[in-house]
């Protein structure tokens, strides 16, 4: 199954950056990028974070690539005073619902209208020790 792409332009890049934002890469010893994931406030709320454009390449899937990019997003949130990340993904994406009920994420419902109503949204509450 093909999974769906956002358009181009719905992020602004300076939603990524910090204090709050940060966006991470992956690559291998060649330099080739194999995963990713960003993090970004959500709305105006200090506390809340959104995790947004988690991908790790197929060929590299299985490795903990997932796991370890998520863990750094929320090491950073929590860092930054965020108590809880929000994330969503579509309902075919069969290795991001294994890899978020397995890091402690529980379904919530939608959060976000006008976001697509086969998406799946999962939280996360962090502790200053995440």
């Amino acid at each position: 199954m093909v999974g769906f792409v956002d358009p181009p332009g719905l992020d602004n890049a300076a939603q990524y950056e910090p204090p709050t934002g940060v966006f991470l890469v992956a690559y291998t010893n060649t330099g080739d990028a194999i995963a990713c994931g960003g993090l970004r406030a959500y709305l105006s709320c200090d506390s809340i974070a959104e995790i947004r454009k988690m991908y790790v390449a197929p060929a590299h899937r299985g490795r903990g690539l997932g796991h370890r990019i998520l863990a750094e997003l929320e090491q950073h949130a929590s860092a930054h005073g965020v108590r809880e990340v929000r994330l969503e993904t579509g309902s075919y994406n069969r290795p991001a619902l294994h890899l978020y009920p397995s890091a402690g994420y529980r379904p919530i419902p939608p959060y976000v209208p006008g976001r697509p109503s086969f998406n799946r949204a999962f939280a996360k509450k962090l502790s200053s020790s995440a």
